[in-house]
């Protein structure tokens, strides 16, 4: 939801069957794969932002799923991973339709497979990275993602008033309404991630987009016939510079913390230093004080 507001545009890894590109194609895997249907129907609410390219799945054509086998062959040949592959469910990777339906069974049950969600966070921060995008993390509470803010270069922390609940037209609506903030701040933001600026020119921006927010946000909630009721609060964001094998480094460290005394020598002796052109740029978000998130009823509670 911060990303959507926030940034110029967002890039999301949807899984898809594997050269379909056609809605005939799709439907079919849909009938195949019950579970690649619910996954399609729980994206259906984006559509405007897809038509209105505020979403994509893709930049020129390329989407993150090639980066995604990429890492997972890194994990089955580096030494530096070992650790991870007791986690690795090797046969899926020859197994297009099982691929797909254990990506969606993950992703719908919200509990994470190692197996799964870790080559792909590790393939959607490569393919951030050749493409010079930022991810979007949320706040870290695994223990993985807990050691990745161990490899993490602080570039710059701010605080703003988002939508955290909103159907689509909202989302659209609000970034009509705040444009002209939103671009001080996105300026803002992009210089300090090039040097250029100043962690000041960024707060400079935030408190005007915060101001602005402050004066439309009986707007921004207004009672109207929406299918989701707008949810308003307040993020604590934070832009920081990684490794751009992070997800691996972290997985790894996580899995080798529990592992046998030799993996942990193995690990030991795979002191990584990144290269300038490595580092993948990456968003963390922290929700800040839900008992004072606002919805049009009052307050509420914001479903993560």
């Amino acid at each position: 939801m911060v990303a959507m507001l926030l940034a110029r545009s967002c890039v999301s890894l949807i899984p898809a069957p594997i050269g379909a590109d056609s809605r005939e194609q799709l439907s079919t895997a849909a009938a195949r794969i019950p579970r690649y249907a619910q996954l399609m129907d729980r994206f259906s609410w984006a559509k405007p932002l897809f038509a209105r390219h505020v979403a994509a799945s893709h930049i020129g054509g390329a989407d993150a799923l090639a980066d995604v086998h990429a890492m997972w062959s890194r994990i089955e040949h580096e030494d530096a991973w070992s650790p991870l592959r007791a986690w690795m469910r090797w046969s899926l990777v020859e197994e297009p339709e099982a691929f797909l339906d254990a990506i969606c069974a993950d992703v719908l049950r919200g509990g994470p497979d190692p197996g799964i969600c870790v080559p792909i966070a590790a393939g959607v921060d490569r393919f951030a990275q050749r493409f010079g995008l930022v991810v979007a993390r949320s706040h870290p509470t695994s223990l993985a993602q807990r050691a990745e803010t161990a490899f993490a270069r602080s570039i710059v922390s701010w605080s703003m008033p988002v939508l955290m609940q909103a159907d689509a037209s909202r989302i659209l609506h609000a970034r009509e309404l705040l444009e002209g903030e939103l671009n001080v701040l996105r300026l803002a933001l992009e210089s300090a991630a090039a040097g250029h600026g100043s962690r000041d020119d960024v707060r400079d921006a935030a408190r005007l987009y915060n101001a602005r927010f402050a004066e439309l946000e009986a707007e921004l909630l207004a009672d109207e016939d929406d299918e989701v009721r707008p949810v308003a609060g307040t993020v604590a964001l934070s832009l920081v510079a990684m490794p751009q094998d992070v997800a691996l480094r972290s997985s790894a460290d996580a899995a080798a913390a529990v592992s046998s005394a030799r993996e942990q020598k193995l690990r030991a002796a795979h002191a990584f230093e990144p290269h300038n052109d490595q580092l993948t740029l990456s968003l963390l978000v922290k929700v800040m004080g839900r008992d004072g998130v606002k919805g049009r009823a009052g307050r509420a509670w914001a479903r993560g």
